[in-house]
């Protein structure tokens, strides 16, 4: 097969890949958007839980039937012991989406503005030459592949956590100690289910490192899952069926339910990446650690990165420079809206990530004595809590708290030296 021509290459058929497809396309260059698997949106592995101010940001139609919940507003916090606090934003915060359908709409934008999708294209080389790029891949069709190569003067990687074409072309890799494997199950038939109201769950017990979840996906069914730090020994699959068999806030409304469906993924925690531009390239959403390392959500916030480099792109390929120096104006962009943010998430991963069980109980117990509830209310935008975070950790009871346990936040401290004096950089 002979080698194939385009202005923009974009890698990754998801909300990332399509938003930046979609930008280079509205502004009439040929971009192609290569996609590994043989359908947009699957396999999926996320919870679809979203806020709905930052779907809106992305500016893409929403189709009716991607919307499985419409309105969460209510978050019920559990600490290990069982100490409770409840966020009640009283209005819309959040919807439940169906995630693939919802990555399917945004290719589907993305399309609509010119864009070719190349669906079971997989790359796996890429090298510059004469100021241009080869992306070299298989496109597989009926159990028989073929070799494919394109060039281009763009490329946008937008590959995922497991990004191969980036670094080939120059740009760091992640920290693959920071993914943390996750697993939720599907659950019908079930008691007592609260449509507007999401629980998280805390503790080395239940997910040793990071939280468990329970989302209501309609009036009897529920997503429950867990993510856990990849160095635990025991397997995530048995730390969530005794999650759902033993927690005291789930088992009785779980009993005599059925699970229909699993999911398993490994949820991003990294924090961003170093460094997301070079010549002829740029590096959004998962890919460039464009998500919040709090959650390990990247819908919101990675695929308005994607917007933003495919408008920066497609105006380099317009006055005819893709240079380092060009490109580099897309970092600017998207770390003066979201660096900060994404930094202090990442921050407070790391500082959690290593506490015990009787150290998280007292954070609860101070939180509800610094009156966190209200003060979590009062934030705009649910995607951009880190500022909140780092505030709230100033609030007398919590200092006391932090005094209290400063042995273990310092040895989280000096385990994550080096990212902390990079975290300076964004925060000074």
């Amino acid at each position: 097969m002979g080698i194939k021509v385009s202005d923009a290459v974009v890698i990754g058929g998801g909300p990332v890949g399509g938003m930046a497809a979609a930008e280079l396309a509205k502004n009439g260059w040929d971009v192609v958007l290569l996609e590994e698997h043989p359908r947009i949106g699957h396999p999926n592995h996320c919870s679809g839980l979203m806020a709905s101010v930052g779907i809106k940001r992305l500016g893409f139609p929403i189709p009716a039937d991607a919307v499985r919940v419409p309105k969460i507003a209510r978050a019920k916090f559990y600490s290990p012991k069982g100490v409770t606090f409840t966020v009640d934003r009283r209005q819309e915060a959040m919807k439940v989406y169906d995630r693939a359908r919802l990555d399917q709409a945004v290719v589907e934008w993305a399309e609509y503005h010119g864009a070719r999708v190349l669906t079971q294209h997989k790359a796996f080389k890429a090298y510059r030459r004469h100021r241009e790029v080869y992306i070299e891949g298989k496109y597989s069709k009926n159990g028989i592949k073929t070799s494919f190569s394109f060039k281009t003067r763009l490329v946008i990687s937008a590959e995922g956590s497991k990004v191969k074409i980036a670094p080939q072309l120059g740009l760091p890799r992640l920290n693959y100690h920071h993914e943390y494997p996750g697993l939720q199950y599907e659950i019908e038939q079930v008691k007592d289910v609260e449509t507007d109201t999401v629980e998280l769950f805390f503790g080395e017990k239940w997910a040793p490192g990071f939280f468990g979840w329970s989302i209501p996906t309609s009036e009897e069914s529920l997503l429950v899952g867990i993510a856990k730090k990849p160095e635990y020994p025991l397997s995530t699959k048995y730390l969530l069926d005794r999650f759902i068999k033993k927690h005291p806030a789930l088992k009785k409304r779980l009993k005599g339910s059925k699970i229909y469906l699993q999911r398993g993924g490994l949820v991003p925690g990294h924090g961003p990446i170093k460094k997301t531009y070079m010549d002829n390239i740029m590096v959004a959403g998962d890919s460039a650690g464009q998500t919040k390392a709090t959650t390990g959500g990247g819908f919101n916030i990675g695929g308005y990165c994607g917007k933003l480099a495919g408008q920066v792109g497609a105006f380099g390929l317009k006055i005819n420079d893709v240079s380092e120096k060009f490109l580099s104006l897309y970092e600017k962009q998207w770390k003066s809206l979201f660096g900060r943010e994404l930094i202090m998430m990442a921050i407070a991963r790391r500082m959690l990530r290593e506490l015990p069980d009787h150290v998280i109980d007292r954070a609860f117990e101070a939180a509800k004595s610094a009156g966190v509830e209200i003060e979590m209310q009062k934030a705009n935008d649910v995607d951009l809590h880190g500022s909140a975070l780092i505030k709230m950790a100033f609030k007398p009871d919590l200092l006391w708290w932090g005094v209290t346990s400063l042995n273990h936040l310092t040895k989280n401290v000096l385990k994550n030296i080096n990212f902390f004096l990079y975290a300076t950089k964004y925060l000074f």
